[in-house]
């Protein structure tokens, strides 16, 4: 496999995909940073490109605007690869950091294909970001409460927690083995589902900002 069809591809091995795996809580990092990073994303550059078109009958200045929202576009790229490149281990190529220094270089990134692909990634991000922090926060912390829901469930007054007409309290042992067990089960599961989720990312950046 070449080097840039390697890049941004998810590890295949399942086994380094666990709890205790540093991969998977990088990951999964990665994915909670998406949403603030998606909202000021979508937010800057969903003003930008709305203030160039209204501005564009004004002697070029929505113009001049739109050239500006363009190469920032840009570094975003460069940012958005940089923390893939830490975050996701993924192989970033040398020629994605593009960092014009001149009028003319940033009329040549405007005009590149790369840097509108860039704005839309901004879009994109917004719902994706979303999907991916809150089920990976809603996720662990599910699977964390379920598993040690014995350890602290006891702190809570009679009656506080239950499901139906079972109480979490230990009254039934069933309930309390099953919400256990359950927790269990989602937290050997999470890192399956944070590697998904880092997958449709790196496709995402491969296909976006690539």
């Amino acid at each position: 496999m070449s080097t840039a069809a390697a890049d941004y591809v998810v590890d295949d091995e399942w086994d380094e995909w666990t709890v205790m795996s540093g991969r998977t809580w990088k990951a999964t990092l990665h994915l909670l940073a998406d949403l603030p990073i998606a909202i000021a994303l979508f937010s800057g550059f969903t003003v930008l490109l709305t203030l160039s078109a209204a501005l564009t009958p004004l002697a070029g200045a929505g113009l001049a605007l739109l050239v500006l929202t363009l190469n920032g576009a840009a570094l975003v790229g460069r940012f958005e690869h940089a923390r893939a490149r830490a975050l996701l281990d993924a192989t970033v190529r040398a020629d994605l950091a593009v960092c014009p220094q001149s009028v003319r270089q940033m009329l040549r990134v405007a005009a590149s294909g790369r840097a509108w692909k860039s704005c839309l990634y901004t879009l994109v991000m917004f719902p994706v970001g979303i999907v991916n922090a809150v089920v990976a926060l809603l996720g662990w912390t599910s699977a964390v409460a379920a598993a040690t829901s014995q350890l602290w469930v006891w702190l809570l007054p009679p009656d506080a927690i239950g499901l139906g007409s079972a109480n979490l309290r230990g009254e039934n042992p069933v309930v309390s083995v099953a919400v256990t067990v359950s927790g269990l089960a989602l937290a050997f599961l999470m890192p399956h589902i944070v590697r998904a989720l880092s997958a449709v990312d790196g496709f995402l950046v491969r296909r976006l900002l690539g």
